[in-house]
């Protein structure tokens, strides 16, 4: 059976969710004293600010809502013979092969041995890379693209 993990780190998570809670914190801030300039004071001029402090606001939501999704922990792929079976954090699943509308083995630079198996479905991509283990990246793509044929 063929595998592949993606491990992620978790200080880019929490990173991720410090720069989003200050997005939100600041822009949220700036959104009321501008707004209130705006609505109370008259001040035309103090709207692109306010915007911009929406934006901000907005930003922030985004970046705490990205670090809660699947794709921001460990994923484990697991080639089987009824599907692709995707384990994370969030639980088990698998992905038909049926579904799997295209395979694509990319060598990015050969130089270094750098190369990516493309698997998209209607729904999701998934991405694979590989650093300098070229036989796996070819194991992997023929595997999944048999697969795909039966």
């Amino acid at each position: 059976m063929l595998s592949y993990k993606k491990a992620k780190n978790k200080s880019v998570r929490i990173s991720l969710r410090i720069a989003g809670a200050l997005f939100f914190i600041i822009g949220g801030m700036q959104f009321v004293v501008s707004l209130n300039d705006v609505l109370n004071k008259g001040k035309m001029g103090q709207l692109f600010i306010t915007l911009l402090a929406l934006m901000a606001v907005l930003v922030g939501i985004k970046f705490i809502r990205e670090t809660f999704l699947e794709q921001a922990y460990d994923m484990e792929y697991r080639f089987t013979e009824k599907g692709i079976v995707v384990s994370s954090k969030k639980g088990e699943r698998t992905i038909p092969y049926l579904l799997v509308k295209e395979v694509e083995h990319t060598v990015v630079d050969e130089n270094i041995g750098y190369e990516l198996v493309k698997i998209a479905t209607e729904k999701e991509t998934i991405g694979l890379h590989f650093y300098q283990d070229s036989k796996r990246a070819q194991e992997i793509y023929q595997y999944v693209e048999k697969q795909k044929t039966i």
